[in-house]
């Protein structure tokens, strides 16, 4: 059976666009406020800090801002070029 949902082709490799611009984003994610920008769901986290993963942590951004309030963070990064950019 042939299903009715045909993806677009990929144009660009995902990871491609944050190879290329690894310094800029890495420079502007780090002056947002991750307090700010997850202020919507913040409400919902447990009072007492615990263990959190943060997949696709880029810039290390929203890593940093739970390990300030108590929380273990553990973080992973795909690209190669932002893991080189947050060390």
């Amino acid at each position: 059976m042939e299903s009715a949902f045909t993806p677009a082709p990929a144009t660009i490799p995902p990871m491609t666009h944050y190879t290329r611009h690894a310094n800029t984003l890495f420079s502007k994610y780090r002056q947002m406020d991750s307090a700010a920008v997850h202020g919507d769901w913040l409400q919902h986290l447990p009072e007492r800090p615990g263990l959190a993963c943060n997949i696709g942590a880029g810039s290390g951004r929203d890593a940093h801002w739970p390990a300030e309030q108590g929380w273990e963070v553990i973080s992973v990064e795909p690209e190669a070029d932002f893991r080189a950019v947050a060390n």
